[in-house]
């Protein structure tokens, strides 16, 4: 509950106060004058007069401390400890969330949707896309849960390669791509396997969307026009080329396939022009229906 110290008696102006909240670390002075330090299972409130409050990365140095220890309290700079206790705390964090407090620079693996800038900016701004291929994953047409009322893509780590676009992520912006990409289980790349179309040299952590064993696409949940509208849009931004290795490296076009465009049905249809409608629906014509 608290650690009890025993020396010269602190005399204060006042004996009492009104009961109010006590924080973690706080110093109480009971009538006595021996201070008492309050630790993780003190009471809620308490109507002693408090000197100030230990700063909480000093308190487990403190609950360790041996009776007849003998302490000195300091005078600390607010910001400072509490940049201290922050970096001691993330030290603890996965990864991810580390990086992101850190401020590190971070990529974001897109080879759907988020191949497209104006899908990506209705989730959160983000910095360069740098076209790449990644070897050790296979992309599919697939279910991801009940809550997709279409089949997206997904990537299985495995045999394979497709290409994509290596989104550079802003501070923070990780947790809202986490939200948009619900289901999806986020691992991250091995640089080996990541070849990059400018040869740029990546040192930053990539990370990438998945899912094992994804169910095939059916008439309840299809693949949806303007979901692949919408990628299709963003690989055409790169380059014609582009767009043809995405048709090309992706399998299950042969499930069932909706129409949408009159009415569509994906929430982040965006940057998808005319234009592009009929060099679409080319791109995708030989392989939704094979010659014979």
């Amino acid at each position: 509950m608290g650690c009890r110290l025993e020396g010269p008696a602190v005399v204060g102006e006042i004996d009492g106060i009104i009961s109010e909240a006590i924080a973690y670390g706080s110093i109480q002075i009971p009538p006595n004058g021996q201070p008492i330090i309050l630790l993780n299972d003190r009471q809620t409130l308490g109507g002693y007069p408090k000197l100030g409050c230990i700063a909480r990365i000093d308190m487990p140095r403190l609950a360790q401390a041996m009776p007849g220890k003998e302490v000195h309290f300091v005078a600390g700079n607010l910001q400072e400890l509490q940049q201290e206790w922050l970096d001691f705390s993330l030290f603890f964090l996965d990864c991810p969330f580390r990086r992101v407090c850190k401020g590190v620079c971070m990529y974001i693996f897109g080879y759907g949707s988020l191949i497209n800038r104006h899908s990506r900016l209705l989730t959160s701004r983000t910095g360069e896309a740098v076209p790449a291929i990644v070897n050790g994953l296979q992309r599919h047409w697939g279910k991801v849960d009940g809550s997709y009322k279409i089949s997206p893509l997904v990537a299985t780590v495995g045999e394979g390669h497709c290409n994509g676009v290596l989104v550079k992520v802003e501070d923070g912006s990780l947790v809202e791509f986490d939200r948009r990409e619900k289901g999806y289980r986020r691992i991250e790349l091995d640089p080996v396997g990541v070849v990059v179309s400018n040869n740029k040299s990546l040192r930053e952590p990539i990370w990438a969307y998945v899912r094992a064993n994804p169910e095939p696409p059916c008439e309840v949940q299809p693949i949806m026009q303007t979901y692949v509208d919408t990628v299709l849009a963003g690989c055409l931004s790169i380059s014609d080329q582009f767009a043809k290795t995405f048709v090309e490296t992706t399998k299950g076009w042969h499930h069932p396939f909706e129409n949408d465009r009159q009415q569509p049905k994906y929430g982040n249809l965006a940057g998808v022009l005319d234009e592009h409608l009929m060099l679409i629906d080319q791109l995708i014509a030989d392989v939704r229906h094979p010659t014979q």
